[in-house]
């Protein structure tokens, strides 16, 4: 740990090498910290650990994670990296980005926001902003998020009247589906359309109908990372067939097969497996968000058996009736705009990055070239 610069408002700022990263003592201090202030599942040590060392370093960033303290009081943790962005203005030349650890869309989860305590945190947000393009040369833009517009507001008001407040903007992101939990799955069904119900209940019914139907809610992690390297299968094996599609990419591959069965021995997550005569059929992977919500994080289904029978839906609705039996009260389908959720709520919750440019000439030439990229591509969907 190594101490870069004391602000005159009395912050020491300490670069974090990556072996002190990994050290048992840096996380005794991350859980601690965390123990204070508001926080989700996706700021915890070990997820951002994992998303660091499989995803990020692989990719060729740069870990920058920063303690910063007032004396002997801890006053945050930044959790961030550093990559070397050529996509944008790629003929011009390229820029350097610093972004939180999890940020992506193999990773992220929402309120992805600085960890930071005590009475001044305004004040302690602007220091940090200062400290950061001040300590590095070359950076260009400082991305946080991605979090919703109310988060979006709050930090909006603390640049308000700063020298900042010119060189930030915000970008939208995606959405999220959270479902607001009731007492069961029939009273949740009633605010479905009646069109879905009957579908839904006719499709359980052709099910059932089939043979020996067993819902296994996985626990012991060998049987979890069989079970996820069968569900990862049904992707990379049809991936030439889907745009886009996340298990091209081999680091996610890794990541999920690594962490989620560390994650259920942990009971941070759960796997819950539908399987028909013996043959899984569906697996959803859920993930423990705080006390009172869980995210739905991906939801497999066999391409090769009953699809006629819609199983991701089916998958869905026995991952419902499990989150209301735990008691429950939200269960989010995470983010990605997808039409089948709307038929589980109405409900959409935008999410923001939020980004700092080192002056407001940067600033007007990313967000002109951001709104250029988004129309062309508009031009080529049409």
């Amino acid at each position: 740990m190594q101490l870069i610069k004391t602000t005159t408002n009395g912050l020491d700022f300490y670069r974090i090498s990556e072996e002190s990263f990994f050290s048992t003592s840096f996380q005794h201090l991350w859980d601690e910290f965390l123990a204070v202030i508001p926080h989700n599942f996706f700021h915890n040590y070990y997820w951002q650990k994992q998303c660091w060392e499989i995803i990020y370093k692989n990719k060729g960033s740069e870990l920058h994670c920063y303690l910063v303290k007032r004396a002997e009081e801890v006053i945050a943790i930044l959790p961030l990296y550093l990559s070397k962005n050529k996509n944008v203005f790629k003929y011009l030349y390229s820029f350097d980005e610093l972004r939180l650890i999890g940020d992506d869309p193999l990773s992220c989860g929402q309120d992805h926001h600085l960890l930071i305590s005590g009475p001044h945190k305004q004040q302690h947000i602007l220091s940090i902003m200062e400290f950061l393009f001040e300590s590095i040369p070359s950076l260009t833009r400082v991305r946080l998020g991605p979090f919703r517009d109310t988060l979006i507001d709050d930090y909006k008001r603390v640049f308000s009247g700063s020298s900042w407040e010119k060189k930030c903007s915000s970008s939208f992101k995606n959405f999220s589906y959270p479902i607001q939990l009731k007492e069961s799955l029939q009273q949740q069904l009633k605010s479905c359309s009646k069109k879905f119900r009957s579908d839904l209940s006719a499709k359980r019914k052709k099910l059932t109908a089939l043979g020996s139907i067993e819902l296994l809610s996985m626990t012991e992690k060998e049987s979890v990372s069989k079970t996820l390297q069968t569900a990862i299968s049904w992707f990379t094996c049809r991936s030439n067939k889907i745009k886009n599609n996340t298990f091209e990419d081999p680091t996610f591959i890794t990541f999920i097969e690594r962490t989620i069965p560390q994650l259920v021995a942990k009971q941070s997550a759960s796997v819950l497996v539908l399987k028909v005569n013996d043959d899984i059929c569906g697996c959803t992977v859920n993930l423990n968000y705080n006390h009172t919500q869980t995210v739905c994080y991906y939801n497999f289904m066999n391409p090769n058996h009953y699809t006629h029978l819609s199983i991701g839906q089916l998958m869905l609705a026995y991952t419902l009736e499990e989150n209301i039996k735990e008691g429950k009260q939200v269960m989010d389908l995470w983010i990605g705009d997808s039409s089948y959720k709307e038929h589980w709520t109405p409900l959409k919750t935008s999410f923001y990055y939020l980004d700092f440019y080192r002056s407001p000439l940067v600033k007007t030439l990313f967000v002109f070239w951001e709104k250029f990229r988004s129309y062309v591509h508009q031009l080529r969907g049409k």
